[in-house]
């Protein structure tokens, strides 16, 4: 199964594409119905912390990855191939060039042996995946 990270604005570029959008927001808009993965998502006070402004940048990622270390990745990953047997988006409210949960993650499972990369889809123009670095985030 392909991974892919992305956002919600381009739900259905990524649906014409054969891909599967999945939820890793602590809060999927309301029109969305797909599959969500609670457990990929940010904490409440991890999330309204960086919000507010409480929490830098680096402790997020500090506590972030924290969290991920917590996750039962082959059952997550089992739900995944169920649900999206010919690729998965990961998808969450944050532009690609935007500070994002979704990049700490990607590169998390990158790390951990598995192939995870940004698609981008433009208009006119055929996708284009980005497995190196976003914001700072290195593959």
């Amino acid at each position: 199964m392909t991974i892919y990270t992305g956002y919600f604005a381009q739900l259905k570029k990524y649906q014409e594409l054969g891909l599967t959008p999945v939820s890793i927001a602590r809060y999927s808009p309301s029109w969305f119905t797909g599959y969500c993965l609670k457990e990929l998502a940010p904490s409440d006070s991890l999330l309204k912390g960086y919000k507010d402004g409480v929490i830098t940048v680096e402790e997020y990622r500090k506590q972030y990855l924290q969290h991920l270390e917590t996750v039962r990745w082959t059952e997550v990953l089992r739900r995944l191939e169920k649900y999206a047997p010919d690729g998965a988006v990961l998808c969450c409210y944050e532009k690609p060039n935007d500070f994002c949960h979704r990049h700490i993650l990607s590169e998390y499972m990158r790390e951990s042996g598995y192939e995870v990369m940004e698609i981008l889809v433009t208009k006119g123009k055929p996708p284009k995946v980005i497995g190196g670095s976003v914001l700072g985030v290195s593959s």
